[in-house]
């Protein structure tokens, strides 16, 4: 219960991680600044991505204290308290992604963290919208569910499809937000 715990504060947080990072330089117009730097639109995007996955790590690490007691007074098993971590990483990263490319969106940081936040209730609960539908609608919403591919992670179990689904989410925010940039940035 630990991870799923942490997984609903994680959609609460990363909303408020990512709101400023591309919004508030669109707002006080130091996006022009950022523009005409020798910096590549990659490199800008990917940078903003990794300070905000860097903080991730950085709370993840403080909630690893909760395992150093649960060993040192217990036996859990190692397997699911790596992958959960995992999982939780990689959710985390994936939920970033989506931050960012709704702060590139908009100059209003509280809509972009309402978008973000609306966005990632909408993939967590897609698990439950599944199970009132037909089956081959059953599969394809539970595949894009966060929460389903999560679930795995936190038993133990680890799979290539959750990697890449992570992943792939990640990846497909980061060119979203590249896009919207480049996009931006020829005006």
């Amino acid at each position: 219960p630990l991870f799923h715990n942490m997984s609903i504060i994680l959609i609460l947080v990363v909303p408020l991680l990512t709101m400023r990072l591309l919004s508030e330089e669109k707002k006080s117009g130091t996006d022009e600044l950022l523009f005409t730097s020798p910096l590549s639109v990659v490199e800008i995007v990917l940078g903003k991505y990794f300070a905000a996955l860097f903080m991730l790590i950085v709370m993840l690490a403080l909630t690893a204290v909760l395992s150093l007691f649960a060993f040192a007074h217990g036996n859990p098993e190692l397997a699911p308290w790596l992958t959960g971590y995992l999982g939780l990483f990689l959710m985390g990263a994936a939920f970033i992604a989506v931050g960012l490319f709704f702060s590139s969106l908009t100059e209003n940081q509280i809509v972009s963290a309402f978008l973000t936040f609306c966005t990632l209730l909408l993939f967590l609960v897609l698990n439950w919208v599944s199970a009132s539908g037909t089956a081959g609608w059953q599969k394809v919403l539970s595949y894009l569910s966060f929460s389903q591919h999560f679930d795995d992670l936190t038993r133990g179990i680890l799979d290539t499809k959750d990697l890449v689904y992570y992943l792939s989410f990640s990846f497909f925010g980061i060119f979203l937000t590249h896009a919207v940039i480049q996009s931006r940035r020829w005006r």
